[in-house]
């Protein structure tokens, strides 16, 4: 368990130093929680449509923010939720993005610092 003296706190002071999560002079982070404005199978749907010039479109930076990850738990039962990692100079870079996503899909950003693990434990 970790108190206000242990490694916790450690990994938070760092979290702002460059050299602990290699990436220097990047977008901020975001991750988007979306709900359902639509039916799971319509957003589904949805997503087999624009999935591909949405991706594309990122690909190529033609969209003010980029997507980096989607977890979808639709497939799995789980109708409540998706989330997406972004990285967007602001929040409402993310929903210019989205475009026609957001036809589908609320989007509730927070802003987010990563810990990258793996890079933590080699300045152990």
């Amino acid at each position: 368990m970790y108190g206000a003296t242990g490694s916790f706190w450690i990994v938070e002071n760092k979290m702002n130093d460059p050299s602990f999560n290699g990436k220097e002079d990047k977008m901020s982070l975001y991750i988007a929680v979306h709900t359902l404005k639509k039916s799971p199978d319509e957003v589904n749907k949805a997503f087999a449509e624009l999935s591909p010039k949405f991706a594309k479109a990122m690909a190529a930076g033609e969209t003010p923010a980029k997507c980096i990850k989607t977890w979808n738990s639709l497939p799995h039962g789980r109708t409540d939720y998706v989330f997406c990692l972004w990285e967007a100079d602001k929040p409402e870079d993310i929903e210019t993005s989205l475009g026609k996503w957001l036809d589908y899909l609320t989007v509730d950003n927070v802003k987010v610092d990563e810990i990258d693990w793996a890079e933590y434990v080699k300045t152990l």
